[in-house]
């Protein structure tokens, strides 16, 4: 009775997709973000858009997914999960293997528009390999969402 239970279980658990992969975001849900700034900021305009995104964070969020924004000089206009770094310069901001981040950010859609870029970021316990999806707004700024590579 025990091993048939524990079969079962077993089966079970392989046919389940693991719990920590839909508590994720992936890159099609990255791009869905980015899109819903991207209407928003045709609707509202940038001012708006940037306040809703500081003060209304839930909506541009979606698990561990969240909205940052920032000017082509590499500040921050809005972040959704922490409205406190609006108005610092990231323009240096490096990660782990020392890539200027926000420079590439920049540069990525100043020469196409939008793009991915791949990125290693320390966290308190380990490096974690990400990728950033940013576009340009129409004007001096751009939005991104960042997902972890799966």
């Amino acid at each position: 009775m025990l091993r048939a239970f524990l079969a079962i279980f077993l089966v079970l658990q392989l046919a389940t997709p693991s719990a920590q992969s839909s508590e994720l975001g992936a890159r099609d849900d990255a791009v869905a973000l980015v899109q819903r700034v991207q209407q928003k900021f045709k609707e509202d305009g940038p001012a708006a858009t940037f306040k809703s995104i500081n003060e209304n964070a839930a909506e541009f969020r979606d698990r561990d997914l969240y909205v940052f924004a920032y000017n082509m000089k590499g500040v921050i206009v809005a972040h959704a999960d922490n409205p406190a770094l609006v108005g610092k310069s990231r323009i240096n901001l490096k990660d782990q293997d020392g890539k200027f981040l926000v420079q590439e950010f920049v540069a990525t859609v100043k020469k196409q528009r939008r793009g991915w870029i791949d990125y290693c970021w320390p966290n308190s316990v380990t490096v974690e390999d990400r990728s950033a999806y940013v576009e340009r707004l129409d004007g001096d700024s751009l939005v991104g969402v960042s997902v972890f590579q799966q």
